[in-house]
């Protein structure tokens, strides 16, 4: 049984966290129960990993998880599981907001308006999230997402390529 913890002001969040108290595990070593538990030891100061630190591993990570779960919503999408989707939508867009905080190499933090201070990103990413999370049962927010996957991604090889020279 682990403790009962109250969620960060800085990952407050209605679509994330409806109820605003989480049980958390001492020993897990990934509290995959809760989005964003990476950032919920952070901001609550608990010892754990903190992947942004470390962007050129974690990031891969990320985007062989995201390549697992865009498989699964192509299968949903086409077999037309709304419940299924709108589950896997939600992990995407953490996903999504995992990769673009820690490609910038900080935790993720709300509100919305904190992605306009990133400086890798995709054009308009705050406004086309922000479409995402209004719908994510729609298939074009689907698409808009495996866009910002994309052009995120291209960001941060560009990005890798840029530090790698700067070192050399």
């Amino acid at each position: 049984m682990g403790k009962l913890i109250h969620v960060p002001n800085e990952l407050i969040h209605p679509y994330f966290f409806p109820i605003l108290k989480i049980e958390w595990e001492e020993e897990q070593s990934l509290n995959q129960q809760y989005p964003f538990h990476h950032e919920i030891a952070y901001y609550s100061e608990i010892p754990y990993i903190r992947p942004w630190e470390t962007p050129e591993k974690s990031i891969l990570i990320l985007l062989t998880e995201w390549k697992s779960v865009k498989v699964e919503l192509e299968q949903s999408i086409s077999r037309g599981e709304k419940g299924k989707i709108l589950t896997l939508m939600k992990r995407a867009i953490i996903l999504l907001f995992e990769f673009l905080f820690w490609t910038n190499k900080t935790p993720v933090l709300f509100p919305m308006g904190t992605i306009h201070e990133l400086k890798i990103k995709p054009m308009n990413c705050q406004e086309r999230i922000e479409f995402i999370l209004s719908k994510p049962s729609l298939y074009h927010a689907f698409v808009q997402l495996s866009e910002l996957f994309n052009e995120q991604e291209k960001h941060f090889m560009k990005a890798q390529v840029l530090a790698k020279k700067i070192r050399e």
